[in-house]
């Protein structure tokens, strides 16, 4: 049952009205494109509408066993020649896109999408600390470098206080760290020295003298800086009286 055109198995099989000669539909309105002439006995024919399907030979050749077009990818399916197209849809075997990763999960088959999706690492994931919704491939930076609830070291030396979030280390180091240096409250009066946040009240404490007398020579200079102000405020009202 080959075609005397292509030498194949026939497909949509056509019968020619002038010498009755069947032919794969497609073969024939090629050979139509290039010579207006019956391929049989060379019969004048401008078209193949002047041909008819040959539906008993159709039949015949839907009845031949088949492979299935995927059996290079693994299919063993034996078919009829009729139902391919069918079988075609429904094939476990047919190319499957990945629908997290797409094309970049690569060359994937429909059995294999089950067990694909869950490994695959574009697959959505969330993180089992802030509940984020994130690919799996990247869950190993979020964790390293974004995730909020991640436990961090304080990046203060000698400080052991366990559990401090990556969400909340900067308000540790800015309000409760131990060993945070600060300035002394005294600073803007004049006291340079800079204390560990534990080692406050104790710097406090000793320097007590120190500070007293720079808060009183602070005051003693606002007290100067006031006196000059009315000098010169009582000399212009004097200018202009």
């Amino acid at each position: 049952m080959e075609c005397p055109l292509c030498f194949d198995v026939f497909t949509k099989v056509i019968e020619t009205s002038c010498c009755h000669r069947c032919y794969c539909t497609p073969c024939l309105n090629d050979w139509l494109s290039r010579s207006q002439t019956c391929p049989g006995c060379r019969t004048a024919m401008e078209s193949i509408k002047l041909c008819v399907p040959n539906i008993p030979f159709q039949r015949l050749v839907d009845e031949l066993p088949t492979p299935c077009p995927n059996e290079p990818k693994g299919c063993k399916d034996r078919i009829t020649r009729g139902i391919v197209s069918e079988h075609a849809k429904v094939c476990d075997y047919n190319s499957a896109l990945c629908e997290y990763g797409g094309e970049s999960c690569g060359d994937l088959i429909k059995k294999q999408l089950k067990e694909h999706n869950q490994t695959c690492l574009y697959r959505p994931v969330n993180c089992e600390l802030c509940g984020a919704q994130l690919s799996l491939d990247r869950v190993k930076k979020h964790v390293e470098d974004v995730c909020p609830e991640v436990v961090v070291p304080c990046s203060n030396l000698h400080c052991q206080e366990p559990n401090i979030t990556r969400s909340a280390l900067a308000s540790h180091l800015s309000e409760r760290c131990q060993f945070g240096e600060i300035e002394c409250p005294y600073a803007s009066m004049g006291c340079q020295q800079k204390v560990l946040r534990g080692k406050l009240e104790g710097h406090i404490q000793s320097e007590a003298l120190y500070h007293h007398e720079i808060v009183k020579i602070r005051l003693i200079d606002k007290e100067n800086e006031i006196s000059a102000f009315k000098t010169k405020l009582s000399a212009l009202e004097k200018e202009n009286g």
